[in-house]
């Protein structure tokens, strides 16, 4: 169980570091939840687009 939970963990991380380096690298964001753009964001914002 503790293997499965450090798995989701780091792939949570991962996904996390590959959409800020990607928003850095097209100069853009995500609207927050004061709707302002920001470039440190949580990957859970992003799943509520979808």
């Amino acid at each position: 169980m503790l293997f499965l939970m450090s798995l989701c963990v780091f792939v949570y991380n991962l996904g996390q570091r590959q959409l800020k380096n990607t928003l850095q690298i097209i100069k853009t964001g995500i609207k927050n939840k004061l709707v302002k753009l920001t470039m440190t964001l949580i990957l859970i914002w992003v799943f509520k687009y979808f």
